[in-house]
């Protein structure tokens, strides 16, 4: 018998612009009908974004050579214990970042997301 995982959406502590904009954006994802293991996966997608940039980065400030550096970074490529991660994985996460600024735009937040045009697998080697 397979055992049953409980997800629960994990809203991110502290304070700051992008904290609040990331906490949002998941209540928003919530309203929407989206499933626990849902909100929970985007949710820890969205948490290596602040976790890069830090809780009080202002989402105007997210460029898209800062970008670049975040998509090319361990927390995006790499497991907790230092594996690569499936390319699946990473463009799953490289998704729901891109949906995290389109929602932004779409709320009149940014007026052009930082988020490369197209999202394509990461060569390693140029990481």
């Amino acid at each position: 018998m397979k055992a049953t995982t409980e997800y629960q959406i994990t809203y991110l502590e502290g304070s700051g612009e992008l904290v609040e904009k990331v906490n949002q954006f998941l209540d928003h994802l919530k309203s929407k009908g989206k499933k626990e293991k849902t909100l929970y996966t985007y949710g820890k997608d969205v948490e290596l974004l602040v976790n890069h940039f830090g809780n009080g980065k202002a989402i105007t400030k997210i460029t898209k050579p800062l970008m670049g550096g975040f998509l090319k970074c361990d927390g995006i490529l790499k497991t907790a214990s230092g594996k690569d991660k499936s390319h699946i994985t990473i463009n799953k996460t490289r998704r729901v970042v891109s949906q995290f600024f389109d929602w932004l735009i779409e709320n009149d937040e940014i007026t052009e997301s930082p988020m490369p045009k197209e999202i394509t697998p990461v060569n390693r080697s140029e990481a």
